[in-house]
């Protein structure tokens, strides 16, 4: 996984909420994780394609034009650090450290050709994540958990004779707006934090049963 990661922080006055300045930050980051889920036919059978034939699984090629449509959990693990950084010494910054995310995501799409794969993604992502300040040594970290909606696309590709699947996506997910309150490095200022993720997918499924 590669993970892009664009970050808001807006200070306002903690007795007035008053903004006072606002910061723009962004970063890369790679990443691995794990994908695990399961096949279903909910959505063809009831709405969309109710007389096409299904997919053949596990192993085989797919033919053209039937339905895909998955339902998958992942975990996606990485050590990414998102700061504005004040001209100071010693450093000063502003910024947050993502740790992981955790995703539940809905996919569905068409066989374009045999073996060949486009799907849409919806769902929900999960974000663990560090706010940092420190102002000239006077440090302050809290843990979140942030939440948001995951939408974006995909392409597979089911390797023929077998039940393995190789993939590559794209997944955006901005997140609800978190706050430091009076933290001890700035106790008269709160800070709002937030972020938009934007990530980059590839790795293999493997089909184990229908």
């Amino acid at each position: 996984m590669a993970n892009y990661n664009s970050l808001g922080i807006l200070e306002k006055d903690a007795d007035t909420g008053a903004p006072k300045n606002g910061f723009g930050e962004s970063s890369r980051a790679g990443g691995g994780g794990v994908i695990v889920g399961f096949n279903t036919d909910i959505l063809s059978r009831a709405f969309l394609l109710p007389n096409y034939p299904l997919p053949q699984r596990p192993g085989g090629t797919v033919a053209p034009f039937t339905t895909v449509e998955r339902v998958v959990f992942s975990a996606d693990f990485f050590d990414q650090k998102t700061n504005h950084v004040f001209p100071a010494n010693p450093q000063t910054f502003i910024g947050a450290t993502s740790r992981y995310m955790v995703s539940g995501e809905m996919q569905f799409g068409i066989n374009v050709a045999p073996g060949v794969q486009i799907y849409g993604i919806g769902g929900v992502t999960i974000l663990n994540q560090d706010l940092n300040i420190n102002l000239g040594g006077l440090g302050t970290s809290e843990n979140k958990t942030l939440v948001g909606p995951t939408y974006g696309a995909g392409l597979g590709y089911q390797i023929p004779g077998s039940a393995v699947t190789s993939f590559v996506q794209w997944e955006q997910t901005p997140f609800a707006t978190k706050t430091l309150t009076r933290p001890a490095a700035s106790p008269g200022f709160t800070y709002d934090f937030t972020n938009t993720s934007n990530r980059i997918k590839a790795g293999i499924l493997v089909n184990f049963g229908q």
